[in-house]
């Protein structure tokens, strides 16, 4: 081979590694738009999952208050639970009294 056919050639390679490096470069181009829109929606994930943990922490605050007043609920249908029947005791025990005296139904 020449020194000019060698030179051609090389000549040829030289332009082959400049396409080559042209396409390498808008491809790094391309990557590193992908690379920042992902840095963005990372970011806006990141402030949702935020958000998320604020509304959550919120909603675990008013279930514990929820869970105090429906507790505070029971207990007082407990207490007129046992005021009724103590009632119902009371009405019962004037109604067999009241049964067991012959005095009261002289008709």
């Amino acid at each position: 081979m020449t020194d000019s056919q060698k030179l051609d050639l090389l000549l040829e390679k030289m332009i082959s590694f400049d396409g080559r490096m042209c396409s390498l470069e808008g491809k790094v181009d391309s990557l590193e738009g992908k690379v920042n829109s992902l840095e963005g929606k990372v970011d806006s994930l990141e402030g949702k999952v935020n958000s998320l943990e604020g509304r959550m922490d919120s909603l675990e605050g008013e279930l514990v208050k929820f869970k105090n007043q429906v507790t505070k609920s029971i207990d007082e249908l407990k207490e007129m639970d046992i005021m009724i029947l103590d009632e119902v005791e009371r009405v019962h025990r004037i109604l067999d009294k009241h049964k067991a005296d012959p005095t009261a139904h002289i008709a």
